[in-house]
């Protein structure tokens, strides 16, 4: 599995070299379903290569990769605009649903927190009442 993070950081330099002004919140669903777009397909398809010769992802590289995910975003629906560029502090969303979807990710449980819209405490909190494991386990 191959996947690209588009953080803050990264969206906030997109918009200032793009000179991008948005400012419209994002209302949809919370799941956009592109598995059938063949553009993606290929774009995820041209990072595999790397997954065996993880030493030619140069920072350059990676950085161009990262651009070329957030320009084929924008191109494929005008939502995306609002998604990737709503800088506004989260909100608390469902932690069941949006974990269900997202397990999978090895990402650190400070940043499933911060994604739900939780300080990290809250989050152990509230994963432990929803699923009630610790979300170590």
């Amino acid at each position: 599995m191959v996947g690209i993070i588009l953080d803050q950081n990264t969206l906030h330099q997109y918009v200032a070299e793009n000179n991008s002004c948005h400012q419209r919140v994002y209302k949809g669903s919370p799941v956009i379903d592109r598995s059938a777009d063949a553009i993606l397909k290929g774009f995820f398809d041209s990072l595999m290569p790397y997954i065996d010769n993880p030493q030619k992802l140069t920072k350059k590289i990676s950085a161009l990769k990262t651009q070329e995910a957030i320009e084929l975003l924008l191109q494929k629906d005008d939502c995306f605009e609002n998604i990737l560029f709503d800088f506004q502090k989260p909100h608390k969303i469902n932690l069941e649903a949006f974990m269900n979807i997202n397990y999978k990710y090895n990402v650190s449980l400070a940043t499933f927190a911060k994604l739900t819209g939780r300080c990290l405490s809250s989050f152990k909190r509230d994963f432990a009442k929803t699923c009630i494991l610790s979300p170590e386990k």
